[in-house]
């Protein structure tokens, strides 16, 4: 019992992890990892959001539960069969989330195959937003059912 609430080394396994997701999509340089971030809350984010300031500072806070109104409103909850029949065509793409053990998610992008990211998808944490480099568009996987089929996809468009 005196073991139970001594800290453990997380480093390991988070470098164990990062080793699995570097296998698969390509890390950006800090630069072009910001420059994509920026455009993203920039064209689908609601920065007045009262949770904003919370995302931002202290990691209590989804983006997606910060998308502006107009364009939420416009949104569609889908399905993963959804996504991989609709949206087959697409090839390199880059992602990011808001959350995971090193909070590297969170500070850079990367870049994938689609269909490699589709195949991988228990690999990324949850809350995963990928696009383009129009950032034009969103495929969000969320952490929560969007609609009463249990469906966790959104797709917003500009």
């Amino acid at each position: 019992m005196d073991n139970f609430n001594k800290n453990i080394d997380m480093y390991p396994i988070k470098s164990q992890w990062l080793f699995g997701i570097n296998k698969i999509a390509r890390q950006l340089d800090q630069i072009k990892s910001r420059e994509l971030r920026n455009k993203v809350i920039e064209n689908f984010i609601n920065t007045n959001h009262e949770y904003f300031h919370n995302y931002i500072n202290r990691d209590e806070a989804y983006l997606w539960d910060m998308i502006k109104n107009e364009l939420i409103h416009k949104s569609q909850q889908v399905s993963l069969d959804y996504i991989n029949k609709n949206f087959s065509q697409l090839k390199d793409v880059f992602i990011q989330w808001d959350f995971d053990i090193l909070k590297i998610g969170k500070e850079y992008v990367f870049e994938a195959d689609f269909h490699t990211i589709i195949l991988n998808i228990n690999k990324f944490p949850k809350d995963l937003y990928i696009f383009d480099e129009s950032v034009n568009w969103m495929i969000i996987q969320t952490h929560e059912c969007l609609n009463i089929n249990g469906d966790n996809w959104m797709i917003i468009q500009l």
